[in-house]
């Protein structure tokens, strides 16, 4: 019964373009709350609070992935929340309507402003905010270290810099 659920698992995983993490991971998750790495597509960049703060307001940067806690995030229902901290994922502000808003680390409240959702097709995927057409989007289309990840008006796939990974 169980290798039939393990199965099933993976069925879906791959279904949804995600990779399941070997059993032998050292992270402890909850069922249902795989761990994800939130990266540009094609880059090995991961989303990453600035300074690896877990404070309040930190800012969420790019920098190349080190399979750090700091790095990992989990998808809890509509929110993305930073495993280390256990913050949500957040617009500086709350500003979900606005283009450039800096995401941020801020403790779940349950506001819209953290609420995000994917869009999947064959070719990208976007995060984007649930109650706005903002997309993750690193600023400027920058992935050099410390670019800071931010909101801008979905435009389909296109930028690239709109075209992310969420990779288990």
């Amino acid at each position: 019964m169980r290798t039939r659920g393990i199965r099933a698992a993976a069925t879906a995983a791959m279904l949804l373009g995600f990779t399941l993490p070997a059993a032998s991971s050292a992270h402890a998750q909850p069922p249902g709350m795989p761990m994800l790495n939130v990266q540009p597509s094609g880059t090995n960049k991961c989303a990453t609070p600035q300074g690896n703060s877990t404070a309040n307001g930190t800012r969420i940067t790019l920098w190349t992935c080190t399979g750090s806690d700091l790095q990992n995030w989990i998808w809890r229902g509509d929110r993305i929340v930073h495993e280390t901290s256990g913050k949500c994922l957040t617009p500086e502000g709350d500003r979900i309507y606005s283009n450039g808003a800096v995401l941020t680390l801020w403790p779940c409240t349950g506001a819209e402003s953290q609420d995000f959702d994917q869009s999947v097709s064959d070719f990208f995927r976007e995060i984007k905010t649930s109650h706005s057409n903002k997309c993750l989007t690193n600023y400027g289309g920058n992935l050099g270290n410390g670019t800071w990840v931010t909101l801008w008006t979905c435009a389909g796939g296109e930028p690239a810099e709109q075209n992310w990974h969420l990779e288990l």
